[in-house]
C-alpha cells in the first residue's frame, strides 16, 4: 500500500499522534429531541474539540461529514451588504499552509485519526474535497482506515464560473467540481464492524 510521508509525520521512528488533551471549547448550539442524544455545534480548535468528545462519545458517531480546507492556497473573505447601502468585507478564513503540503497533510491526518476514534463500528465518514486534495485524502484514508474503504466518489454539481466575453478556457484546465469521498472505515478490518 502507498504511504504518504511528510515532514513531522515521524519522530524518532514513531508516528506522531494528535494530542488527546481536551481544552476549553464553546458549545454554540444544541439541536434535536430533548429526550434523545443532541446534535452539537462546537466552536474551538478541531483537535481540542474532537479530543474533548472522546471520553463520552468514543465509537459513538454513526455518521460524520467534514468539509475541510482544500489546500487552495487562497485567502477568503465574506461580503455583506448593510442596511445603509455600505458594503462590509471581512476576512473569513485562509487556506494557506506555512509549511506547504507537509502542514496540510499533518492537519488532515490529525483530524482523521481523532475522527476514526469517534466513529462507531458501523459508522460512515463523508469527506468533502476538490481535485487539489482528492488524491492525497484518498491515500491518507486508505492508510488510516484500511485499504479499499472508499466505496463511492460522487461528483457534485459543477461550479459555474462566468468567463469574460471572448475568453476561452485553457485546454488543460482542471475540472471545476467538488468531490465527496465516502468511507466505511471498519469494512474488512479484523475485529471491527458488524461482522465482528
Amino acid at each position: 500500500m502507498t504511504e504518504l510521508v511528510w515532514r513531522g509525520k515521524y519522530l524518532d521512528g514513531q508516528r506522531v499522534t494528535p494530542s488527546r488533551e481536551p481544552s476549553p471549547i464553546t458549545l454554540r448550539e444544541r439541536h434535536g429531541d430533548p429526550s434523545g442524544e443532541p446534535n452539537l455545534l462546537i466552536e474551538g480548535d478541531r483537535c481540542a474539540a474532537l479530543a474533548s468528545l472522546l471520553p463520552t462519545h468514543a465509537a459513538g458517531f454513526h455518521a460524520v461529514y467534514i468539509d475541510p480546507p482544500f489546500d487552495t492556497g487562497g485567502r477568503f473573505h465574506a461580503t455583506r451588504q448593510l442596511d445603509d447601502g455600505a458594503t462590509l468585507r471581512r476576512h473569513a478564513y485562509r487556506d494557506t499552509w506555512g509549511a506547504g503540503l507537509d502542514a496540510y497533510l499533518a492537519f488532515m491526518s490529525d483530524t482523521l485519526v481523532l475522527l476514526r476514534e469517534l466513529l462507531a463500528d458501523d459508522g460512515v465518514l463523508f469527506v468533502h474535497c476538490d481535485w487539489r486534495a482528492n488524491g492525497y485524502l484518498r491515500v491518507l484514508l486508505d492508510e488510516l482506515f484500511g485499504a479499499s474503504v472508499l466505496s463511492q466518489r460522487d461528483r457534485l454539481a459543477p461550479r459555474s464560473q462566468p468567463r469574460p466575453a471572448g475568453r476561452v478556457a485553457p485546454a488543460r484546465s482542471h475540472p471545476r467540481h467538488d468531490l465527496r469521498l465516502l468511507a466505511h472505515p471498519w469494512r474488512g478490518l479484523p475485529g471491527r464492524g458488524p461482522s465482528a
